[in-house]
Formats: C-alpha cells, structure tokens, sequence
C-alpha cells in the first residue's frame, strides 16, 4: 500500500522571505471535495497566528489548474508554504468505508505519518473541517518524551459508540486534530498496522478506531478547547437556542457532521463567523459556497431550510432530494 509511486506529483508553493527554523508543520488529507475546507482552514491559521511561521502539507487525490493557483495566492499573500502533493488514491478505496457521507480520503492520514516522517519529526494534522480562532502556540511548547506519540482530545460521544475492548477508553480521542510525532509512528509502523487492522476488523470509525487501539499508551489528552466538536446539523436533530456556543477560550473548532461551514445551506447560524472571517481573507473569498451533490447533502440542505422557515426553498429542495435520490447515481 505504502509506496512512493503513491505519490504521482508535488507542487511546492513557497513564498517565505525569512529562513527555515522553527517552522511548525501542518497536514491534510483530502479528496476534491473538501478543498474548500483546507483553503479555509489554512487561512485561519495564518490569520491568528501572524508570530509562528508554518509549511502547509495537503495530500490530495486530484488537483486542478484553478485549485492550484487559489494556493498559490493564499501563499503569496501570506508568504508561506504551501505543498501540494497529488497522490494515487485507488489502493485505499478498497478499505472499510463506515457510509457513504464518508470517503477513502480518511485513510490519507496514514499516508502523512509514512511519506513525511522521511524528512520531519512532527506534524499538526488537521481535518479539512477544522478551523482556527485562537493561537496554536501551545502545541509549539509540547514535546515527546518518554512514549507519547500524539497529543489528542478525548472524544466522549465517539468512545460511548465504538465499544473498543482492551483499552483505556479515557484516553479515546478524534483523530481530527492530532499533534503527532510521525518518526515514532513511523518507526513503530503505525500506519501499516492502522490497515492491518481495520481489514480485520469491523469498526464504527475504521482509522479513528485502529488508531485509538494501537496509541492508546502513546497519547496525552489535551484540552478540548484544541479540538472543540461542533455539529451545524444538531440545530436539526436537537433542540437548540439560537445563542453561539463557541466560547472565547476554543482555539481548534472541528465542524463534525455532514453539513459543513462551506456548504451554502450552513449560512444561517453564528457558529460558522470564524470560518467567514477566515474565508474573507483568502481567495476562496470569491468561491461560492458548495451545493448540495448527492441525496444524502439534499436532504439536510432541505432540513435546514425547513428549519428556519424557508418554505419555498425547503420545497424546492424536497423535490430535488427525491429526484437525486430515486434517481441518480449519487
């Protein structure tokens, strides 16, 4: 699985004036649809964090001409570091997928810690819905001593749904964001046993799982303000005030669920502000929001209108759901 010939192309968008120490590295792994995301969430970095000089690492399974050059401005204007590396990703879409909301790209991860522990120690891995608000200095101080592999956050909703045996389950933690000593998981083959295992296995959350079971004695919790779940769908599932309920110490938001920040029906609640205050800093700031593409996106599109008293729209969006849904492939 792990083989440099995964890697088919890298585009190194590098706009630094200043040397190269103290760099803090940050990855992601992504398929075309949670581009957008990444843009987004690097511009947030970048925009409350102007003291810390980071190099972008976004594996990606296709990139076109106008993906490139939004990166290339987002690295000109912020002269940084941004590395795109196009990857083969057809070995992992035969891994365990646990619905269809998700895709193989949640398997990239692994391929971070193998091709970047050949030239760094450590990385801040991101999901591509992950923004930032606050200062990430904190990670800066950090080290990894003794065990630890990885910094987490504990996950409560998660572990109470994956039932893993044989583990701390305090220590479960999302694998969203994790701050990783990717030569240690290298060397211990993390990312090989990680595959090894979620083909064994049937898990709720196959990569989160395998990874909670192989770093559960090489974790340190940290806390949740670096990786603060929030769920745009709860305002349709839950009942909710109309209040924000991000507080001002949360530093990593994490937009969990299927509605995203960058999905144009998100625009009616005040928790996306940091991802429009990121977004307006970046050249994604001309990108429309992203529509619905498939039934499943239709529908929660129509659930949100319906929420908010869009009844029209909320119409409109029923009959499409059901065309996409009874009639399309998507």
């Amino acid at each position: 699985m792990f083989d440099f010939n995964i890697i088919k192309n890298i585009i190194d968008i590098d706009n630094t004036s200043d040397g190269k120490e103290n760099i803090f590295h940050v990855a992601y792994g992504v398929d075309g649809d949670f581009v957008y995301g990444v843009g987004v969430s690097i511009a947030s970095l970048l925009l409350n964090n102007k003291d810390i000089h980071f190099n972008f690492h976004v594996f990606i399974d296709s990139v076109d001409e106008s993906r490139i050059k939004l990166f290339q401005e987002l690295s000109l204007i912020n002269k940084t570091k941004i590395v795109l590396y196009e990857i083969d990703g057809s070995g992992f879409n035969k891994l365990p997928i646990p619905s269809k909301a998700w895709s193989p790209a949640i398997y990239y991860r692994l391929l971070i810690i193998w091709y970047l522990s050949n030239s760094l120690d450590h990385v801040l891995y991101l999901d591509a819905d992950v923004i930032c608000k606050g200062s990430v200095s904190y990670f800066l101080s950090l080290n990894f001593e003794n065990n630890a592999m990885a910094y987490t956050v504990a996950d409560d909703h998660a572990k109470q749904k994956s039932n893993l045996d044989k583990i701390d389950t305090r220590k479960y933690f999302n694998s969203g964001v994790m701050y990783m000593s990717i030569k240690k998981m290298a060397e211990k083959k993390v990312p090989e046993n990680v595959l090894q295992l979620v083909q064994n296995n049937n898990f709720l959350y196959p990569d989160q799982d395998a990874l909670n079971i192989l770093l559960n004695k090489h974790v340190v919790n940290i806390d949740k303000v670096y990786n603060y779940i929030f769920s745009i769908d709860s305002y349709i599932t839950k009942r909710r005030s109309g209040n924000l309920l991000i507080s001002d110490d949360v530093v990593l938001i994490h937009y969990v669920g299927l509605t995203k920040p960058f999905h144009s029906w998100s625009k009616f609640y005040k928790e996306i502000c940091f991802f429009e205050q990121a977004r307006e800093t970046s050249p994604w700031r001309n990108v429309p929001l992203l529509s619905p593409v498939n039934y499943k996106q239709m529908s929660r599109q129509k659930s949100h209108f319906k929420h908010n008293h869009k009844y029209f729209l909320f119409l409109v969006s029923y009959f499409k759901y059901l065309k996409l849904k009874f009639f399309s492939k998507k």
